[in-house]
This record gives structure tokens, sequence and C-alpha cells, in this order.
């Protein structure tokens, strides 16, 4: 959260185009991270893809509810995971066109 709320030595840091979270994390756990984002006008227009081991109906359900873009099922083997990342990079990073003006309220 530092990092995208420019704090400490994130200071100088970019604007990220894309948040992969998942849910299993310590400390904080992904629901909290993406309920402070998606409550921060200066954030909440970031898209946030859920990558994740859990397949829960309950888990994908609420990150629905709480506004991230997508729920992706992390998989098992090397080769599927590395064909989601250049599918998420082909399709978020390459395809989406992002509003560029600058976010003033929150976070910087």
């Amino acid at each position: 959260m530092a990092f995208l709320k420019y704090q400490g030595s994130y200071v100088d840091v970019p604007r990220p185009h894309l948040i992969l979270l998942d849910l299993c994390m310590p400390k904080l756990g992904g629901l909290e991270v993406l309920v402070q984002i998606k409550s921060d006008v200066g954030l909440r227009t970031i898209p946030i893809a859920v990558l994740t081991t859990s397949c829960r109906e309950t888990d994908i359900e609420k990150c629905y509810q709480l506004m991230a873009n997508c729920y992706l099922a992390e998989p098992k083997e090397l080769a599927e995971f590395e064909s989601l990342v250049k599918s998420l990079n082909d399709f978020w990073l390459t395809r989406v066109t992002f509003h560029r003006t600058p976010y003033t309220v929150n976070s910087r």
C-alpha cells in the first residue's frame, strides 16, 4: 500500500497500469487490500486482476462485489502459468487503453 500511495521510498515510482492481487498474502489479506484500493479515489481506477489458488465461489463472488476487474485461478503447471501471464500482458498492457490524466486525490 505504501507503493500505491507514494509513501516513504516510493515517492517517485510510476503509477501501475495493472495490479495482480493474490488473496493469500501475509500480514494484510488480498480482500482487505482490494477494499483499500477500491475505497481510494486516487487508486480505484487501476484495474485489479485477482490471481490466486482459491477457487471458492465465496471468494470469487466477494472479489467481484469489491470491484475486482477479473478473477483468475492460478494454474498449477508452469507452462499454463506462463501462458496466463502472457495473455494478461497481451490484453491489459497491450490492447487496453488507459485514461492518462494524473491523479491528485490521495495518490500524490
